[in-house]
């Protein structure tokens, strides 16, 4: 690097800068843009800070429907009136690509905001129950006494200690069969058997699915998350517990619509929290805020390709790897796919189509609208539309790069290969320290975990023959 460390390109705050930059992109992009979709938003969420009354006319229906709960066969089927809306509440699901380049679909925990996601990453216990009581603060503008708030927060508390455990497990995955929750006794079998097939729907699969493989759940936890609901029905108290959590997650996901009720709500705080349920659409449109020749794919692709080359050359010159590994290790590194910023083109059918008179009406289309993407993306082959999965499950604004074993494949978000960060003006030098984050995730597919997995990914590769 020599002259470079004398006087550096990059600064302690660009990194910072960059998220900023991107933050204000995407703030412009919402209040300017032409797409119709985001045009309509637009004007119904400025209609909706003055006025939010149809907003908490339907969160309120949605509340009662929950507050009248007291039996087990209640209970199983508000919980799939809320999949239905588009909720997630207990488990939520998330499309991964699976081993043999085929779309699976993770059933997983996880907070209802992101303020409870990163609570639950670094297993916050404070931090969840304090994030509980300020959303349930809400439910006084519905009429919920301060006695009844506590109750509802105090059970929401002890269902989230259940989800936290299970999302700090949700990595070591495994095949579940979700159809063996044992119902209640004092469920009707029916109530039962819909509160299985909702979920079921929920995972995108058939029962004769579940063992296919197409079908991925984590850790037990999870499970056990789900068993503990099934048996809810068994007491009085257990039906509570699960009713008041139901209320909570509720007011937690839709307090970002009420600015009558959450003062420090904007009306682009409404539209990006509508917008974040299509991941895909939230994506296309955040690419398009960055302004696509801000976004420097040629540039990234030319650097991946020298370090690709440079890496089989070293492989070559190892001296303790024999040859067999090393063509094995040199196919994998050529066969190797990038994914870089954005595709070329966006599929029309993965944006969102939605209408309404309020933006908690286009809030719940957009759900419905991903729950259905997620669903509709099982089982279908990756490479057959390997973006519509790419930007389903990734953040455009996250400034990182990822490699994934089950596709071979390293993915560069558009966020680190923008400017100021990423500029053909910038010295060589203070690029390839950027780059160096493309080198660690390319070394991923060879480590002691990518190197369980061939080049095309379709089955793992066994050590347990040779060892």
């Amino acid at each position: 690097n020599g002259a470079w460390l004398d006087s550096p390109n990059p600064t302690p705050s660009m990194f910072k800068q960059v998220e900023s930059e991107s933050q204000k992109a995407f703030e412009n992009m919402l209040a300017t843009s032409t797409d119709p979709l985001v045009v309509k938003m637009r004007s119904q969420a400025a209609a909706d800070m003055s006025d939010d009354s149809k907003n908490k006319a339907i969160v309120n229906e949605r509340l009662q429907m929950i507050e009248k709960v007291t039996t087990a066969d209640q209970l199983y089927a508000t919980f799939g009136t809320l999949q239905d809306l588009g909720y997630c509440p207990l488990l939520r699901l998330t499309p991964i690509p699976g081993v043999g380049r085929v779309n699976c679909n993770l059933i997983v925990t996880g907070g209802s905001t992101d303020e409870l996601s990163v609570a639950f990453k670094y297993a916050k216990q404070n931090d969840v129950e304090s994030l509980v009581n300020v959303y349930c603060q809400y439910l006084k503008g519905f009429g919920f006494t301060d006695e009844r708030i506590a109750e509802i927060a105090k059970n929401a508390i002890e269902v989230e200690a259940l989800e936290m455990n299970a999302y700090s497990t949700s990595a070591d995955m495994f095949r579940y069969p979700v159809m063996n929750a044992q119902r209640a006794p004092q469920a009707d079998e029916d109530a039962h058997n819909k509160l299985m097939n909702d979920i079921v729907d929920m995972v995108g699969c058939k029962g004769d699915d579940l063992g296919s493989g197409l079908v991925q759940y984590s850790k037990l936890a999870t499970y056990l998350v789900l068993q503990a609901f099934a048996y809810a029905g068994d007491t009085e108290e257990g039906i509570k517990i699960f009713r008041d959590y139901m209320i909570y997650n509720v007011i937690a996901q839709d307090a970002p619509f009420l600015p009558s009720l959450n003062q420090q709500t904007k009306s682009t705080d409404m539209m990006k929290r509508a917008l974040k349920y299509n991941k895909y659409y939230k994506y296309r449109l955040g690419a398009e805020s960055y302004g696509y020749d801000n976004i420097q794919k040629q540039q990234c692709n030319d650097i991946l390709e020298r370090m690709r080359k440079v890496f089989i050359q070293r492989v070559k010159d190892l001296d303790w790897m024999g040859e067999a590994t090393k063509a094995e290790a040199i196919q994998k590194a050529k066969a190797m796919t990038f994914y870089i910023g954005y595709p070329e083109q966006w599929d029309d059918a993965m944006t969102s189509k939605a209408d309404g008179d309020c933006m908690m009406a286009y809030a719940t289309q957009l759900r419905q609208a991903a729950r259905e993407t997620n669903i509709g993306l099982r089982g279908r082959k990756f490479d057959d539309a390997p973006w519509n999965l790419l930007a389903s499950y990734s953040s455009f604004t996250t400034d990182n790069a990822f490699y994934s074993a089950a596709i071979n494949s390293l993915v560069i978000l558009p966020s680190w290969i923008t400017k100021p960060r990423f500029d053909n003006d910038l010295s060589e030098a203070t690029l390839y320290a950027t780059a160096i984050t493309f080198s660690h995730e390319f070394c991923h597919g060879f480590d002691a975990s990518g190197s369980l997995f061939n080049r095309r990914s379709e089955e793992r590769v066994s050590r347990n023959a040779e060892t």
